[in-house]
């Protein structure tokens, strides 16, 4: 999810283990492609 104003992409990703919930919560940012020959766009 991309937020509107800031433009930053929110992840967030729940694991459910043997008796454990493990929550991981990423966000990405950036200005720059330091390689741009090897970016690709992913649509699903």
């Amino acid at each position: 999810m991309t937020d509107p104003q800031t433009g930053l992409s929110l992840r967030l990703e729940v694991s459910r283990q043997y008796k454990q919930v493990i929550w991981e919560f990423d966000i990405l940012w950036g200005v720059k492609l330091v390689r741009p020959e090897l970016a690709v766009r992913l649509a699903g």
